[in-house]
């Protein structure tokens, strides 16, 4: 299972725990305010004279209009809060991992992440003709100020098999990043941002429809 692959699962686990009666106090606010128009509604036709019952229908039947369009955004407003409950208690429960879990959750990331540029990194110089790119020695993991109290240099082991293989060195930073966890891998000029927070905003897109399906129904 890939990097990506276990943030997902993590996202919707806590979607799934959220589930249950998640709209119930939504629900209730929304059809209060709908009896409460439906009243008034009531109210003006039963206090209309024969001579205005025509304009006493039209405004009845506006104020429910109203009261059926507030209750939807009510409803509506209540579904995006609880979407963005989720990402957001998701992005928490990835950061507060036990600190050798989430290690291990970083450790794929970052394998994945080296892998990637190192395949970019190859292609860009097949296809510099010129020889105007040069190749990266030096790759570097830069981390929070927490995260550098937190994982360990075995972090890094296993994407520094890869950089090895292809002659290139790969170290932790002293320097740190203003991210909510991850990491962001320097190359060179080039800085790839691989935060926590980041990646849970680009998976976004994708998994909405399944967290707003687990959520509800």
């Amino acid at each position: 299972m890939n990097s990506s692959e276990k943030i997902t699962g993590r996202i919707l686990a806590v979607a799934q725990s959220e589930a249950d009666g998640i709209l119930l106090a939504a629900q209730k606010e929304a059809d209060a305010i709908n009896e409460e128009y439906k009243k008034k509604a009531a109210e003006i036709a039963a206090n209309a004279d024969s001579d205005a019952e025509v304009d006493a229908e039209s405004i009845r039947s506006r104020t429910v209009a109203s009261a059926e369009k507030i209750k939807r955004n009510s409803l509506l407003e209540a579904k995006n809060a609880k979407i963005n409950e989720a990402f957001e208690k998701a992005r928490l429960k990835l950061i507060g991992l036990p600190d050798s879990d989430y290690e291990k959750m970083l450790s794929i990331m970052l394998v994945s992440t080296v892998k990637n540029q190192l395949a970019s990194e190859k292609i860009s110089l097949e296809q510099d003709t010129d020889g105007e790119i040069s190749a990266c020695e030096q790759y570097v993991v830069i981390l929070s100020e927490t995260d550098k109290k937190r994982v360990s240099a075995n972090m890094i082991k296993d994407a520094s098999v890869l950089t090895s293989a292809e002659g290139k060195n790969l170290s932790v930073s002293d320097e740190s990043a203003s991210i909510d966890g991850g990491f962001i891998l320097r190359c060179g000029e080039i800085e790839i941002n691989c935060s926590i927070g980041l990646i849970l905003s680009q998976l976004r897109d994708s998994l909405e429809s399944d967290v707003y399906r687990i959520l509800f129904g």
